[in-house]
C-alpha cells in the first residue's frame, strides 16, 4: 500500500512540476488563437487618391482564402492565407494587369487592419463583416 501512495504521490508532483514550468511567468493562461473563419462579404476601406469603400466576397478553406474584390479600382481575383490572427491577401486585376498585396491582422471576429500595396504604394485598409 505504501508502494501505490509514493508512486501516486511521485506522479501528482512530476505533473504539478510539468504545469508550473510552462506556465507564463505572470501566472496567466495562453490559449491557443481562436481559428478565425474569412468566408463571407467584407466591405474594407482603403485609400487611393482619397477615400474609398469595396466589398470582397472570401471563401475559406483551412487556411487558404480566396474570393473576388470589386472597387473602383477595377475586380481583383484574390487569394491568400490565414494564420492564428495574421491575414495575408494578394490580389490581381487581370484585365488591368494590377495586383495588390495586403497584409493585415484580424482584431475580431468580423474585423481586420492592416496595409495594403498597390503600384509600389502603401497604404492603410480597414475592414469589416457585412455577411
Amino acid at each position: 500500500m505504501t508502494n501505490k501512495k509514493t508512486v501516486f504521490s511521485l506522479v501528482a508532483l512530476s505533473i504539478i512540476m510539468l504545469v508550473g514550468c510552462n506556465a507564463p511567468p505572470n501566472g496567466d493562461i495562453v490559449l491557443p488563437p481562436k481559428y478565425v473563419n474569412m468566408t463571407g462579404v467584407w466591405e474594407f476601406t482603403y485609400r487611393t487618391q482619397g477615400k474609398l469603400v469595396a466589398r470582397m466576397n472570401l471563401y475559406q478553406e483551412g487556411f487558404k482564402i480566396s474570393g473576388i474584390s470589386n472597387s473602383k479600382m477595377g475586380q481583383f481575383k484574390i487569394t491568400g492565407n490565414i494564420s492564428g490572427t495574421k491575414l495575408n491577401l494578394q490580389g490581381m486585376d487581370y484585365n488591368k494587369g494590377r495586383n495588390f498585396i495586403c497584409v493585415a491582422k484580424v482584431t475580431g471576429e468580423n474585423t481586420f487592419i492592416g496595409n495594403y500595396t498597390i503600384k509600389g504604394k502603401k497604404e492603410e485598409i480597414l475592414g469589416k463583416r457585412m455577411e
